[in-house]
């Protein structure tokens, strides 16, 4: 069991410096956000992966909106609202995970035709 640890940590470490290296390679946002969010994806088998940005200048409000997704075809929404139940979320921390089985599931779904799976959100 402990081996198998060690070869999940090395892998993660691996995927940390496969993200680092990801970003910085061009000036191009989609470029960059393509290669982070594709290595992201197949280095830990995730069919959806997006990143928002802040919308506004203030640091703590405010809404979202969408940068970059991929695929994108299952994008619905573009802007999350300031009182999202994300949001809300992550004002209390930093990151955080559901399932499909969590009574706040479908308040979190913002992609096309989703009705199970697990979300990681940081």
């Amino acid at each position: 069991m402990i081996m198998l640890d060690n070869v999940k940590i090395i892998q993660d470490v691996f995927s940390l410096y496969e993200l680092s290296l990801a970003v910085g390679n061009s000036l191009d946002t989609d470029e960059n956000c393509r290669y982070f969010l594709n290595t992201l994806a197949s280095r830990k088998g995730l069919s959806f992966t997006a990143i928002w940005i802040r919308s506004g200048a203030d640091a703590v409000t405010g809404s979202y909106h969408l940068l970059y997704a991929l695929p994108t075809h299952r994008v619905e929404e573009t802007l999350t609202d300031e009182d999202h139940y994300i949001l809300q979320r992550l004002q209390d921390v930093p990151y955080f995970s559901l399932d499909s089985e969590h009574s706040d599931f479908s308040r979190v779904v913002q992609e096309k035709n989703i009705n199970t799976g697990v979300y990681g959100i940081f």
